[in-house]
C-alpha cells in the first residue's frame, strides 16, 4: 500500500469503527452486560508482535492484518490495529501534527461525531495521541477511546467503544487495563498475519 493510503487509512481507523465500513462487523454483536471477570488473563501472538491482558469472559478474537486482536462482551468492543508506515516523525511535532490530521479527518469524514477531548500520552513509552468521543456504529450511539501510537516503521491504533450505559465500566474493566498491559515489539515483525 502506498504511504499516501496507508495515511487514509490510519487517519480514519476510527472513523471506520464508528461507520462500520469495511469488512468489519457493522453492529455489536450482543448488547449484553459488560463485566470485570474473575481473572485478568493474558493474550500473547509473536508473530504480530503484540500482547495484552484482559478480564476473562471477554471473547478475544485473532484478525487478518492489519487487525491484530480483537476483544468484546456484550456491547463493549476494543480492537487493535498495525498500519505500517514510515512517513511521520515520531517526535513531538511529528505527534502534534498527526494529532491534527486526525482531527481533521473525523471532522472530515463523520461530522456528528463529538471530540470529548484529545491528548498527547505515551503507550508503553511509545509516543501517542489519545481521542475520546461520542458517534454511533449503525445506529447505535456509543463512546468511544482511540490511541494511536507511532513507532519508526509503524502504527498501532487501539480503537475502543462501548454503548454510553456501559463505557464508564468497560472503559475501567478492559479498555484501560488493555492500554497499560499492551506490549508491542520494534522494529516490528515482518509478518503480522497472527
Amino acid at each position: 500500500m502506498r504511504p499516501r493510503a496507508l495515511l487514509l487509512a490510519s487517519s480514519v481507523s476510527c472513523l471506520l469503527l464508528l461507520g462500520g465500513c469495511g469488512n468489519q462487523r457493522q453492529q455489536p454483536s450482543d448488547l449484553g452486560r459488560v463485566s470485570a471477570g474473575k481473572a485478568f488473563l493474558a493474550y500473547v501472538n509473536p508473530k504480530a508482535g503484540v500482547s495484552f491482558g484482559y478480564p476473562q469472559g471477554w471473547t478475544v478474537t485473532k484478525g487478518r492484518a492489519p487487525l491484530l486482536a480483537r476483544i468484546e462482551q456484550g456491547n463493549a468492543l476494543a480492537s487493535i490495529y498495525l498500519y505500517r508506515r514510515t512517513d511521520l516523525a515520531v517526535d513531538p511535532a511529528g505527534i502534534e501534527a498527526a494529532r491534527g490530521r486526525l482531527l481533521a479527518s473525523l471532522r472530515r469524514r463523520a461530522p456528528s461525531f463529538r471530540v470529548s477531548g484529545t491528548e498527547i500520552t505515551e503507550l508503553n513509552g511509545t509516543p501517542a495521541v489519545e481521542i475520546r468521543g461520542s458517534g454511533r456504529v449503525g445506529s447505535r450511539r456509543v463512546r468511544t477511546l482511540s490511541v494511536h501510537a507511532y513507532k519508526p516503521d509503524g502504527e498501532y491504533v487501539v480503537d475502543a467503544y462501548a454503548a454510553p450505559a456501559a463505557y464508564e465500566k468497560a472503559d475501567k474493566v478492559a479498555f484501560q487495563p488493555l492500554l497499560q498491559t499492551l506490549r508491542v515489539r520494534n522494529p516490528l515483525p515482518s509478518a503480522t498475519g497472527g
